[in-house]
């Protein structure tokens, strides 16, 4: 275990990575400031200096107007961040994980290159953290779980919607008992204003190849909806749904309508599926970015239905008492220490805490709270989704998981 600053190098250099840096900088606006990241790698040299310092190839544009999306972040440099350390910039993540002086392998890179990474960095003995999912299939998730416990590294998954501050107090709200036993929860996300029904989503056309993405919308967004529903609501015991793929090819349009790019998508763009809880609930998940006309949401994304009251739309309706805005409830109920438990040093950005929990860990010698197991579970439920409508059965994550270590 290091006892000086955790060096970190990070791998990828795409739309994710302003999100990251900003995680990192959540850390040392608070004094946090036990680490630094000492090397960016991309596959282009351009992508790289985006991110070294000002006066390189200028920020990416915002993808839309969403500002709540993370690859709408705001560009950071590394610069500003790290300002008397001079960053290395590499073009090759094997020959940086070989050569550079690191502790720490911080992988943002699109997911074919998480598990190869990983492997490389943990035969070197490197914590590793990466972007969800975890991998492109269950079999490399197993594998890199089973090399990090090996090596007795830390190994972390940056699933931020587990440490999103709605999520943190709906956890609370249902361990506390306020809703009582959770009965049924509901998800329905069909369409996006963004990229249905044919656009080239977040105009990243490997989102939509197999073997660079590991699947569609049922992975891309499933490990998010899957986290969300078990931290909040407890264990999934098993799944039952299909995918589709309703947009065989997708574009990418000027502003004129122009097709500027186009890709041939072998993944799904469409996902249901109906879950049971370990305890006794139902669930219900849909979520596509195909759909011509109009999206259909459930407002408030996630609804939860408990034995004394139900959360949705950021409001706690109880039995026997007024509707009250989900974080005026924890305002009024929850006790200092409390608060300090679900926000540490007083970090709300979602990355940011992700990132405190791993640097934490390695410090402790212990895994992260969101650890490899974790994005596997996740990764698997995911898996069965698409598996369960071929073998016409539900499935549970552990069967996935069994059957991928065959």
């Amino acid at each position: 275990m290091s006892t000086g600053r955790l060096r970190i190098g990070i791998v990828g250099a795409g739309r994710i990575l302003p999100a990251h840096l900003h995680g990192y900088k959540a850390l040392l606006d608070r004094g946090i400031g036990d680490f630094e990241i000492v090397a960016l790698c991309a596959r282009k040299q351009e992508d790289v200096d985006r991110f070294l310092t000002p006066g390189g190839p200028p920020p990416r544009p915002p993808l839309n107007d969403n500002s709540n999306d993370p690859l709408n972040a705001p560009h950071l440099y590394l610069s500003d961040l790290f300002p008397d350390t001079e960053v290395q910039g590499w073009t090759d993540s094997e020959a940086m994980i070989r050569e550079a002086d690191l502790d720490v392998v911080d992988i943002t890179a699109s997911v074919a290159a998480h598990h190869p990474a990983a492997m490389q960095a943990f035969e070197r003995g490197m914590h590793v953290m990466v972007q969800k999912p975890i991998a492109g299939a269950v079999r490399e998730a197993r594998e890199m779980v089973e090399a990090a416990k090996t090596a007795g590294v830390a190994l972390g998954v940056m699933e931020n919607v587990r440490f999103e501050s709605s999520v943190l107090m709906e956890r609370w709200v249902v361990q506390h008992g306020h809703l009582g036993a959770i009965q049924m929860a509901l998800g329905t996300y069909l369409g996006t204003h963004q990229w249905s029904p044919d656009k080239i989503v977040a105009e990243t056309p490997w989102r939509h190849r197999q073997n660079e993405a590991g699947g569609g919308i049922s992975v891309d967004l499933g490990v998010h909806f899957f986290q969300h529903l078990r931290s909040v609501c407890g264990p999934i015991s098993n799944v039952y749904g299909g995918v589709r793929t309703f947009e065989p090819v997708r574009y990418t349009r000027d502003d004129s309508g122009n097709v500027i790019d186009e890709v041939r998508a072998d993944v799904d763009d469409a996902m249901f599926c109906t879950f049971e809880f370990a305890a006794g609930g139902l669930g219900q998940l849909s979520a596509s970015w195909a759909g011509h006309g109009p999206p259909t949401l459930l407002p408030g994304g996630l609804v939860i239905y408990g034995s004394k009251g139900c959360l949705k739309e950021g409001i706690l309706h109880l039995d026997g008492q007024a509707p009250v805005a989900l974080g005026d409830f924890f305002e009024q109920h929850a006790t200092d220490a409390e608060r300090d438990e679900l926000f540490p040093h007083g970090v709300r950005d979602s990355f940011g805490q992700v990132y405190l929990d791993f640097l934490t860990a390695i410090r402790e010698g212990r895994q992260p709270i969101y650890d490899g197991q974790e994005g596997l579970i996740d990764l698997a439920l995911c898996e069965a989704v698409a598996e369960s409508s071929r073998q016409r059965r539900p499935l549970s994550a552990e069967e996935v998981i069994d059957d991928a270590g065959a």
